[in-house]
């Protein structure tokens, strides 16, 4: 049973009136995020837990860039059937780094089969899978993470009252569906499945950091994923940028500019509105993460100056990132980020 508390004039208490009334009362009040850090830290060791997912096939894919081992996973909580794609790469020991190259990618058939210029998640799994191939890693293709976790019947209507003047996150509030519902134990079993246990991970979302980080998984870099930006999807991905605080460049009247420093790390108050923690479902023991371990894993971030893999590439931290640098290396126009397109994409960060 939930049940909330309402002051004299109706309306919601706040915890700090909870707490003088169970203080006048002599009753004990708890947060949910203390709530939480109990159960971490004890009823992982009182209870057995079965795997949260369970190897179902394996085979091989040949791919443009190479052959795939394809392991095939069944998650024991929900039912779902996930992927796991594995590379040695070029070198054959890409995955004999103690922190291998991840991108946990969320299923999205619009982008990926029919190529909708309204995301960005085709170009990003095709270099992913590029990436992976050349230095090695692994990608994690989730099923059930359409359109943020409400399927694709929510998404289409989603898609509809965006176009009606509605934000990503608007829309799926007007649906009565959460902003985002995803989660990443599934996608932290698998890598522990496959003995991995540190990772340098693909992506532009700090939920994603802190989700894999709450579930086990040592992040060491969040290595950032910026491709497929278009004037389809210049809206959705700012809307991204401010909404829900991915670290992408700020917007301009051109498409996406990167060379403002500020956005390629976060503080404190975005890691407190991204906290999602007592929503987090591992289906393994975890343990209490501080919010000052993600941050400096956010601040510790590489943005990868290149063209194809293989290139002449430059690396380089978030202090080095000056106004200008970017465009100075290779433009940072709307052409310079179209992803994929040709060796053009100068400014691509994998």
């Amino acid at each position: 049973m939930i049940a909330e508390l309402v002051a004299d004039d109706g309306s919601m208490m706040r915890y700090p009136q909870v707490a003088a009334m169970g203080s006048r009362m002599g009753l004990p009040v708890l947060t949910i995020e203390e709530l939480v850090n109990y159960r971490r830290i004890h009823d992982a060791d009182r209870w057995s837990v079965a795997p949260r997912v369970r190897r179902a096939a394996e085979t091989v894919l040949p791919t443009p860039t190479g052959e795939l081992r394809a392991i095939g996973y069944r998650d024991t909580e929900t039912g779902a059937e996930h992927i796991a794609l594995v590379s040695t790469g070029m070198s054959g020991n890409g995955l004999d780094q103690r922190a291998p190259l991840v991108r946990v990618h969320s299923e999205c058939l619009t982008g990926e089969a029919f190529s909708s210029q309204r995301c960005e998640c085709g170009p990003q799994l095709d270099a992913a899978i590029e990436r992976i191939s050349y230095d090695g890693g692994v990608v994690v293709y989730l099923h059930g993470h359409e359109g943020r976790g409400i399927g694709l019947l929510k998404k289409l209507a989603a898609y509809r009252l965006q176009d009606q003047g509605l934000d990503i996150v608007e829309a799926n509030l007007e649906l009565d569906e959460p902003v985002d519902g995803r989660e990443y134990g599934t996608a932290a079993a698998i890598l522990a499945d496959l003995g991995i246990d540190q990772a340098r991970v693909m992506t532009n979302n700090p939920d994603k950091v802190r989700g894999l980080t709450d579930c086990g998984i040592e992040i060491t870099q969040r290595v950032p994923l910026i491709v497929g930006v278009m004037p389809a999807n210049v809206r959705y991905l700012d809307a991204k940028r401010q909404r829900l605080g991915h670290l992408l460049g700020t917007t301009s009247g051109s498409g996406f500019d990167l060379t403002q420093t500020g956005d390629f790390s976060v503080g404190s108050r975005e890691l407190t509105a991204l906290d999602l923690a007592g929503h987090r479902r591992c289906g393994r023991q975890t343990h209490a993460v501080r919010s000052e371990e993600v941050e400096g894993v956010l601040e510790r971030d590489s943005v990868l100056v290149a063209g194809h893999p293989g290139d002449d590439e430059k690396r380089t931290s978030n202090a080095d990132l000056e106004p200008g640098r970017l465009a100075a290396a290779g433009g940072s126009d709307l052409d310079g980020l179209r992803g994929l397109d040709g060796d053009e994409s100068v400014a691509r960060t994998q």
